[in-house]
Formats: structure tokens, C-alpha cells, sequence
């Protein structure tokens, strides 16, 4: 390429050498004489670059060199989150060592000596009302029933005895063929779970525990057991 223009450039020094005559003035041009003369150069740049099929090309392209394609990252797919598998009803071991006897349930309570505790009866309701407000009213759920546990806090003592069962953590669970159902804690004011009076002496007081469960479960249960846990071990009252 460099060769062709190097001609080129000798053949148009050459014909302006020509053209002026050694040093004489260039002569005035018609437009025919330079429009012919314009014709010749083009054919000439014709002539010398007809073999030359080469493009006009960027010269950082071809120093540059090209970019690996970036590969996009593996996405990495986890599985949905959601809540766990549910697992069957825990089971409680009413045989271990520390269980109270049936009947000392008080023991477990840490109640006062003076102070028992008797079981008196249980009952199906789909309702339960505060003995001292008509408008505390618990309810069951839509399809299930509110098992009522029914005892007595009797002060066999000669003196007044202050109960307070907000004082130590008790967990209260009712056991239906050793399958577990949490007891309710509620704001009634003969709920044994959260009962706080004075006994004077000779004095018994009726507590409930409540529990929501599924009727047809306990009317096919052959044994229920109200469960006490507490730091001062475990005992249990049977119910059915």
C-alpha cells in the first residue's frame, strides 16, 4: 500500500513539473482543462488501489485484545423457607423419679403446709365465666371445647394463708394418652395458673385449669392426667 502511494505522489509532482513549464508561472485553467485533469487523478488512484480490497480499520482494535466473555455467576438455589415440619405431640414419662405421689400435687405447687389441694371434678364447657365479673367470658375456638379441671384450695390451718401461684414457674399440661396439651393461662380470678388471695382459716376456695382441645379426642381418650412441673419436681392428677 505504501509503494502504490509513493508512485501516486511521483506521477502528480511530475505532472505539475509539466504543467508549469520549469519555473513558469502556472497558467490559468479552464474548468474543463481542471475538471480533466481531476478525472485523470481518480483514474490513477483507481489504477493503483484496484488490488486492494484492504478496509480502514481502528488501530486499538487490533492492539487491543478482546475481552473474555464474563460467564454470569451460578445462582445457587435454596430452598423456599417456610415453617418446619411439624412434629407429632411430644410425650410425657409419668414414671420417672421425681414425679409426687398422686394426691401430693400441693408438694409440687409449693404450697404452704396448712394449704391442701383436692380434686373435685372435670367438665366439658364451650365456655367459662369469671365467678366475680359477668363480662370476663373465655371461649372455645370454633370445632373444639374448653376442658375445665376443677379443684379446691382448702386452709386447714388456724391462721390466714396468703397463695400466690405467679411466684414460682409452673408449667400446667393436660396429658391425653401421653400426649401433651398446653393448659390456658388466663386472666380469671379462679384460674389456678395465675390464682393470688388470702385463705382465712377453714376456708376453701374453688380453681379451675383450663384447656382447649378437640372434643372427639377426649371423649376417645381412656386415660387424662392434669401434669404439674415445677422446680419442686412433677406430679399429676388424674382426671379420666
Amino acid at each position: 500500500m505504501k509503494k502504490r502511494m509513493n508512485k501516486l505522489v511521483c506521477l502528480m509532482m511530475l505532472l505539475m513539473i509539466i504543467m508549469t513549464g520549469c519555473g513558469a508561472r502556472i497558467p490559468d485553467m479552464t474548468d474543463a482543462e481542471r475538471e480533466a485533469i481531476s478525472e485523470y487523478a481518480v483514474e490513477l488512484l483507481m489504477k493503483y488501489n484496484a488490488n486492494d480490497t484492504s478496509r480502514l480499520v481502528d488501530v486499538e482494535m487490533l492492539e487491543k485484545e478482546p475481552e473474555p466473555t464474563k460467564r454470569p455467576a451460578p445462582v445457587t438455589t435454596e430452598p423456599p423457607k417456610g415453617m418446619d415440619e411439624t412434629e407429632d405431640t411430644p410425650v410425657i414419662d409419668l414414671s420417672g423419679e421425681t414425679q409426687a405421689p398422686q394426691g401430693d400435687i400441693h408438694a409440687v405447687l409449693g404450697l404452704e403446709e396448712s394449704i391442701s389441694l383436692e380434686y373435685v371434678g372435670c367438665r366439658m364447657e364451650q365456655q367459662c365465666t369469671d365467678p366475680g365479673s359477668a363480662e370476663l367470658v373465655i371461649e372455645a375456638e370454633e370445632g373444639k371445647t374448653l376442658m375445665i379441671c376443677e379443684m379446691a384450695l382448702i386452709n386447714d390451718g388456724a391462721k390466714k394463708q396468703s397463695v400466690d401461684m405467679l411466684r414460682d414457674n409452673i408449667q400446667y399440661q393436660l396429658v391425653i394418652d401421653g400426649k401433651v396439651a398446653n393448659c390456658m393461662v388466663t386472666m380469671l380470678s379462679n384460674d389456678l395458673t395465675t390464682y393470688l388471695g388470702i385463705l382465712e382459716p377453714d376456708e376453701s376456695r374453688k380453681v379451675l385449669v383450663l384447656t382447649q382441645v378437640e372434643k372427639s379426642t377426649v371423649d376417645q381418650a381412656a386415660e387424662v392426667y392434669l401434669y404439674v412441673k415445677s422446680e419442686n419436681g412433677q406430679g399429676m392428677i388424674q382426671v379420666k
